[in-house]
């Protein structure tokens, strides 16, 4: 716990606490560790929120509040969440290659239908039923959902 926590920026509980150790070349921490003879290669924040607060259940991301990948803050900046809630989450924030969709000219849902998708999916409306009030196919649906639209994802 000690390697991992030195290699942690720590700062008041609501400030960002950086990981300041290797990175996986992009935005997030990597902690190497061994457990029974196996190196295990772990992102930084992930990590960070099985310290303090437990396993994570399957299926499950560790988003950030912050918006900033390398932090590992797990009182204030870090939280459960699916990938639609993440996705949701940067709609909401602005951030992603939404805010280019509207403007590509291949775009056939708005930023606004986007989030109204994202909404009616959190009510429990299957892809099958929203595509119809959308006016698109259920799998343009289920991958603006798993973030894989490229337009909007």
């Amino acid at each position: 716990m000690a390697r991992f926590w030195n290699q942690v920026l720590i700062g008041k509980d609501d400030e960002c606490w950086p990981w300041i150790g290797t990175t996986n070349g992009k935005d997030r921490g990597s902690f190497v560790y061994r457990r029974d003879d196996r190196v295990i290669r772990v992102k930084a924040h992930r990590f960070a929120y099985r310290i303090a607060k437990g396993k994570i259940p399957k299926g499950l991301l560790v988003c950030h509040t912050c918006d900033n990948g390398l932090c590992c803050n797990t009182y204030r900046h870090l939280f459960l969440g699916t990938h639609s809630d993440n996705a949701l989450d940067m709609i909401r924030k602005g951030r992603g290659r939404q805010r280019r969709a509207e403007k590509s000219g291949k775009a056939v849902l708005s930023n606004a239908d986007v989030q109204e998708i994202f909404k009616l999916y959190e009510t429990g409306l299957r892809k099958v039923d929203i595509a119809p009030i959308m006016g698109v196919s259920p799998q343009h649906i289920g991958d603006i959902i798993n973030g894989k639209d490229r337009l909007y994802g």
